[in-house]
């Protein structure tokens, strides 16, 4: 086959291939891009064996890594150009170097937006999901003269709409005051950021609850203040809701399986047994 010959938008007869772009051509070898914008090679030997293991294995983990960006066509397209260009200079010059240069240039690309997209996801899924739980509560403040909150749910529950919404609040501050440390991965796909964003906001109105309730009932003494008061409840919850250990230290105080039994030794309670040398 003569290399040479294929063109954009043909079919390639050995691949069964489209050609959608071309990254070099001559008539003993071809690079070239799918219709999904996958890269396509051929090659025929003259002279010496052409060793592009690496950056072969190199290309397919860029392909890989780089196919959440396939709604950005632009950023796409030239990660996978880059791809190609890296195949390329190993077939044309057999420079695995420039090759690897390539592929170096690409996944610097990928980290970037793999770090941008990722966040982005992760903090409108929470934004959006706090932004509708403040709607409420706003909604809630502004008719409570005109519709009968106090009747239908009781005072109590609610003080305790404006305490849970104040830990959703006190987890988005979290979340933006940690999102160093918030390890994101665009490749796990835009639902687990959302999933994960949102969990972490329903963590603080549950830790916002708990606590409120347990000061309420006088489970807690930690906090000072009212806790009939809705202002009291509402830093409370605030404050909660920011604390990523606030749950866990709530739950550990009724845990009984980290208490150790009376009598239990640095063995944890194991029995050593003695073997009397015998005489």
């Amino acid at each position: 086959m003569d290399y040479e010959s294929l063109r954009v938008g043909e079919i390639d007869p050995e691949l069964n291939k489209v050609v959608t772009k071309m990254v070099i051509q001559h008539h003993d070898f071809v690079v070239y891009l799918d219709e999904e914008l996958d890269t396509q090679w051929h090659v025929r030997e003259v002279g010496d064996p052409v060793r592009f293991g690496k950056v072969l294995n190199a290309v397919a983990d860029v392909e890989l890594r780089s196919d959440f960006l396939r709604d950005d066509e632009r950023t796409f397209t030239r990660v996978r150009l880059l791809a190609g260009e890296a195949l390329a200079r190993v077939i044309d010059d057999r420079d695995e170097d420039a090759g690897m240069n390539a592929i170096q240039h690409a996944e610097a690309i990928i980290s970037k937006r793999n770090a941008e997209l990722s966040r982005r996801w992760y903090y409108l899924a929470a934004q959006r999901l706090v932004l509708a739980f403040i709607a409420f509560a706003a909604f809630a403040w502004v008719t409570r003269n005109w519709l009968p909150w106090n009747t239908l749910l009781g005072r109590t529950t609610f003080q305790f709409i404006f305490c849970s919404v104040a830990g959703a609040v006190g987890a988005l501050i979290s979340i933006i005051t940690r999102s160093h440390s918030i390890e994101l991965d665009a490749m796990s796909g835009e639902l687990a950021h959302q999933i994960e964003s949102r969990a972490r906001i329903v963590t603080g109105m549950v830790a916002a609850s708990a606590f409120g309730l347990a000061t309420k009932l006088g489970w807690l003494s930690i906090f000072h203040g009212n806790p009939d008061s809705l202002t009291f409840l509402v830093l409370l919850g605030l404050v909660c809701g920011a604390s990523e250990r606030a749950v866990p230290n709530f739950l550990s105080r009724f845990d009984p399986a980290g208490e150790r039994p009376h009598g239990a030794g640095k063995h944890d309670g194991k029995d050593e047994t003695r073997v009397k040398p015998s005489t």
